[in-house]
């Protein structure tokens, strides 16, 4: 459970000609409360966020508490505009700081919205005349049901990073500027991208011992949900290699493969994860036909594919009891 303890947002719009820092935290009423727990749950449970930890850790993250909360915030958020001036393709941002308590233990987040640009009514009066305008709003951010576009969070207790960044060109190189720059922090890929990864890199190996790419995976998605630490919320990837049931010498590739990619022997799982390797699989044939596979058959013992001799395939569905049209 989060419990929010405090909150500033501060302005980053080089059209002001300097950052605009306030000198009040944001009003935690229920409803401020609801939108900023929102969007730290959805920041959490999103599977572009990275785990890091810091090269450097800044004084700043240190020394926070609740009481220099306000003038820790408008520290970071200067050196964050400073950092702008000087790279024009760092987008301009409102920035929220929440000072907040998880899992029993003190953070500090920062949740960087991009704006955008919305039309909104205007309605003109001129004496009995009503006008009614479309009117372009150039700074828009996220609603309580969308989410931030960037940002971080910080355990302060242990001192690792949690972040969301999108790469931007600096010196004619896209960088993960968030990262690499305003924290120094050294960061894993995101989450989806090492599932992708494993995954992908499976699938590949995979269909040098089976003949059959469909079976092949399903056997590395079963393989996937098997190694599943369900109370430490991660797969283990040793496990998962040998639940693949590869050949020796293919599972030796496998894991070689996934370490020279970055892979480490463990990798964390969130809510966005967790959805994605519990849902359901199909089968979809040229003809359009559709075969759902619940999320907890074996396809193995449910489905056999036998290939024909003129490259086609037979696919039988076994040991039905009931079924129905719908």
């Amino acid at each position: 459970m989060i419990r929010i303890k405090n909150a500033v947002l501060h302005i980053l719009d080089r059209d002001a000609g300097m950052p605009v820092i306030s000198k009040e935290p944001l009003e935690l009423r229920v409803e401020m409360k609801e939108y900023l727990c929102n969007h730290l749950e959805k920041f959490m449970d999103s599977g572009s966020i990275k785990e890091g930890h810091f090269i450097e850790v800044a004084e700043e993250f240190l020394q926070v508490n609740e009481d220099n909360f306000m003038e820790t915030s408008a520290r970071l958020a200067g050196n964050f505009y400073s950092f702008m001036e000087e790279e024009a393709n760092v987008p301009d941002s409102d920035l929220i700081y929440v000072y907040f308590e998880f899992a029993g233990k003190m953070h500090m987040a920062m949740l960087k919205y991009n704006y955008k640009s919305a039309y909104v009514h205007d309605v003109e009066y001129d004496g009995a005349i009503i006008r009614n305008r479309l009117v372009k709003q150039i700074r828009i951010i996220a609603n309580e049901k969308q989410s931030a576009d960037e940002g971080y969070i910080v355990n302060l207790e242990e001192m690792n990073v949690q972040l969301i960044e999108k790469k931007v060109e600096i010196n004619g190189k896209k960088e993960n500027y968030i990262s690499d720059h305003i924290l120094n922090v050294a960061a894993e890929l995101p989450l989806k991208d090492q599932h992708r990864i494993i995954e992908d890199t499976c699938n590949k190996i995979i269909q040098k011992q089976v003949s059959d790419p469909v079976s092949g995976y399903f056997k590395v998605a079963d393989a996937v949900r098997k190694s599943v630490d369900g109370e430490e919320k991660v797969i283990d990837v040793q496990r998962f290699v040998g639940e693949v049931e590869l050949m020796p010498d293919l599972a030796q590739e496998l894991s070689l493969t996934l370490k020279a990619k970055g892979i480490k022997n463990e990798v964390k799982m969130n809510a966005a994860i967790e959805k994605k390797v519990a849902k359901s699989r199909k089968i979809i044939t040229e003809e359009g036909i559709e075969i759902t596979i619940p999320e907890n058959c074996n396809v193995e013992e449910m489905l056999d594919f036998k290939t024909n001799t003129d490259g086609t395939t037979n696919i039988t569905i076994k040991g039905i009891g009931e079924y129905r049209a719908r």
